[in-house]
This record gives C-alpha cells, structure tokens and sequence, in this order.
C-alpha cells in the first residue's frame, strides 16, 4: 500500500511499512542536505542513508545542514509498543536490532519483528539501525529450539505468550508431530488433512496456553498468527448408535 509523506512541504507517495532512508534521500534529490525526521515539541532527527524507519503516512521530513549530533538526546524520551507494552523507553530515536533485542530479558537472543497493521510483518536483521517513532510496535518472540528460522514455531510462541509475526510460514504440532504451514489462516479440514484424517470421523482440539482446549470445527478458520496456541489435537469421534 502507497501513503503521503511530506518533504520539506511537498506531497509524495511512498510504499508503507519499514523503508531504507536512502530511498527518502532519492525521492528528495536533495543535494548535499540532509533529511530530518521533524517532530513536534522535540529535537527532529537527522537522518542517514544506510537507517530504517517505518512510514505510516503524513510523516513530515525536512532537508537542512547537520547541525546536531547523530542521535541526539530527545527532550522526551520514545516509548514505542514493545512486547504488547508501552514499558520500553528510548531517550534517543536511533537503535540497532541487537541493542532493541537485548531490552527483552527473556529472549536478547530471539527475533525481532516490527508490527505492519497492513501487511506481513518484518524480521529486523542485527545490524540495522532503526529510527524509533512512538506509533512503532515491535515485538521478540523465541528463537528457534532447532535453528531453523524458515518457519516460525507457534508452540513455542504460544508457551511463552508471544505473538506469532503475521504473513510467515508456520511449524505447527498436531498430536506429536510437526508440519510446516505456508499461510497465517488453515481451516479445520486442512489441519486433518496434514494429518490424513477424515473430518467425518475424527474432531480437532487447539490447546491454547494455560491448559484451555477448545473445539475446531472443519469449516472453521485459525488464525496461527495469534497469541497462545500451543498445539492441536486429534479425537476419534464416537460412532452414533442406530435405532435398532
């Protein structure tokens, strides 16, 4: 989805979601200047070609001389959206992924995904630096118990109350075993399916954290990106008795 940011007054349209500065330095041609992010009742915020910030729409850029350290300290600090809290603060805008990493006490060694409302969620490699806004969300779920990062774990994502990222790819566990799922939505029926049993004779149970079971039915659609599930599970269903 395209949205309108402004730079130095002038509309322009840019994709939203996480972007490289330097793609605001070539919408800008801005010579020699530099591109700040302006905020409101605060110190704006030089920015550099090679950082990242997440553009939402009607953000207000501005070209000018850097006169001001890199990363200033702000006169307020920046309390983004953090593992479903408003807990962290930033007294400056700029921060690696590691170092945002590191501010979770239960996984500094998870991964970090930035919050798109609109569209699949983004892995924020180590070396990038972010400039933080207060509408950001970012949030850390478990790193992978096997090393392989091409799915994201929903039990283990489930047993610690973290949110599975939207738009990935999925190893979800069914009676024991594992399967990969290429969707963050899976009906029933398809969930049997992977397992290769009828829907006719066999019911499905989703354990959500905490011990909770609740019944799926086969029309009926998960989401795998939300918060809790930890597993599914296959009961046979009890064969109705005639009438003789």
């Amino acid at each position: 989805m395209t949205v309108t940011i402004h730079i130095n007054g002038r509309k322009e349209r840019v994709r939203s979601g996480l972007i490289a500065v330097g793609e605001l330095y070539r919408i800008a041609d801005s010579g020699e200047k530099i591109i700040f992010l302006n905020r409101e009742d605060d110190i704006d915020i030089p920015l550099l070609p090679s950082e990242h910030l997440v553009v939402r729409g009607e953000e207000q850029f501005v070209l000018g001389e850097s006169s001001i350290e890199n990363n200033p300290s702000l006169r307020n600090a920046i309390r983004p959206e953090f593992n479903g809290t408003r807990d962290l603060t930033l007294p400056t805008a700029k921060i690696t992924g590691k170092t945002l990493k590191e501010r979770d006490e239960k996984f500094p060694q998870g991964r970090l995904f930035v919050d798109i409302s609109d569209g699949a969620d983004i892995e924020i490699a180590d070396d990038i630096v972010l400039v933080v806004q207060d509408a950001d969300s970012y949030f850390i779920i478990p790193p992978p118990t096997d090393g392989e990062k091409e799915a994201i774990d929903v039990e283990e994502c489930g047993k610690y109350e973290r949110r599975p990222p939207r738009g990935h790819k999925y190893r979800i566990r069914i009676d024991g075993e594992k399967y990969i799922v290429g969707s963050t939505e899976i009906t029933g029926t398809e969930i049997l399916t992977l397992v290769e049993k009828n829907p006719a004779e066999w019911s499905l149970n989703q354990k959500l954290h905490g011990g909770r079971r609740i019944r799926i039915e086969p029309n009926e659609t998960v989401n795998l990106a939300q918060c809790g599930i930890e597993r599914f599970e296959t009961v046979r269903r009890q064969a109705q008795q005639g009438n003789g």
